[in-house]
């Protein structure tokens, strides 16, 4: 288990996610991680930090737990084969409640594997036992080859998932999107995109 350290840290972005994946990339090449089994799990600004990190890294991740985590503006296209469980209290006047079921209701639509539990006499904390979010937690395993992989982003540098690579956008100053999937029959390539000029495609990761 890592975390950020304490003290005079607050917020997620006093810690960049480069900063985070490095530390990450330190672990797997120091102990026996499963790499198909990290997990981000964060409270208050620390749920935000982990959403945010994992709509730019989602291929590195096996599920992610946001706990009473504020804000939701993002991506909801790089969510499409990362399980995500809200928990988030009904009465929390931090990060209002309303926020979660936002992002959930445009994640469930969008075809996205995530749950929202809520705790109708909770405030801006998830009453204990917390063993259930962690029995959860631990059953999920990422897919490293989904058939279907969708990803949005602002920089070609942020642009690998999966399978998937954005090498050149059209229009640098407008985010990049795309949509592929593979046809489980024939093997064919169905790709649909918005503001790329050039991507790639890694088969033997296929």
């Amino acid at each position: 288990e890592v975390r950020p350290t304490r003290g005079n840290v607050w917020g997620y972005r006093a810690i960049s996610a480069f900063d985070v994946m490095q530390v990450i990339a330190h672990l797997k090449d120091k102990y026996p991680v499963d790499p198909d089994r990290v997990y981000l799990i964060g409270s208050s600004a620390g749920g935000s930090g982990a959403m945010h990190l994992a709509s730019l890294y989602p291929d590195q991740f096996a599920a992610l737990v946001p706990l009473v985590a504020a804000g939701n503006n993002y991506p909801i296209a790089n969510f499409l084969n990362l399980p995500v469980a809200f928990h988030h209290g009904a009465k929390d006047w931090t990060s209002a409640i309303c926020d979660a079921r936002v992002q959930y209701q445009k994640m469930k639509d969008f075809g996205c594997p995530v749950i929202l539990q809520e705790y109708p006499n909770a405030g801006h904390s998830i009453p204990r036992p917390h063993k259930p979010i962690m029995e959860w937690l631990f059953r999920q395993r990422r897919d490293p080859q989904p058939i279907r992989v969708t990803h949005q982003c602002e920089s070609p540098r942020l642009g690998r998932s999966y399978w998937l690579t954005i090498r050149e956008f059209d229009n640098p100053h407008l985010p990049a999107s795309v949509d592929a999937s593979i046809d489980p029959n024939n093997g064919s390539i169905l790709i649909s995109s918005t503001n790329v000029l050039s991507l790639s495609l890694a088969r033997t990761r296929m």
